[in-house]
């Protein structure tokens, strides 16, 4: 019978087994998750109250992709407010990057989901905290309904980002 060890956190695309025992060498620090905060997306022509799924969303799926380790929206809500920083109406790349600097990440990501006539747009910008430089942008266009841009288009924008 073989040992296999568990770590917390750690993609299974990562993960390898060698002679039937986890080998973690392999996880280097060249691949290890970068530390980032996600903004609120900004709804422009879409109802306000599904700004919060759509994030949560938006939110797994950088999880999920093993590049990303999350900070929870309710910590780095509670984080700021410790730091009396008001997120409200902070879309500007200082405010972005002042914010990720409170918030001790590598990297934070701000967006939009728009709709014009029957085309959403998700618009997602990856902001190097230590440079203050955008390091990523991803565009996605969903024709359909909004539910379309929740199971797929979100999706489908980071697996562009990705790239």
């Amino acid at each position: 019978m073989h040992n296999t060890e568990i770590i917390m956190g750690m993609p299974p695309n990562f993960a390898a087994l060698s002679n039937g025992k986890f080998s973690p060498d392999i996880y280097s620090a060249k691949n290890k998750p970068v530390n980032m905060a996600l903004l609120d997306l900004d709804g422009i022509n879409i109802p306000q109250n599904y700004i919060p799924t759509l994030t949560n969303r938006l939110r797994s799926e950088l999880f999920k992709t093993g590049r990303y380790n999350m900070l929870e929206r309710g910590k780095m809500n509670e984080i700021l407010d410790e730091q009396g920083f008001q997120m409200t109406g902070c879309t500007a790349s200082e405010c972005i990057i002042e914010a990720g600097k409170l918030l001790n990440v590598e990297q934070m990501m701000a967006g939009s989901v728009g709709k014009v006539g029957n085309i959403y747009m998700i618009e997602l910008r990856i902001f190097d905290i230590a440079t203050g430089k955008i390091v990523a942008v991803a565009t996605k266009d969903v024709r359909g309904s909004i539910e379309d841009v929740l199971v797929s288009g979100l999706r489908d924008a980071v697996r562009d980002l990705m790239k």
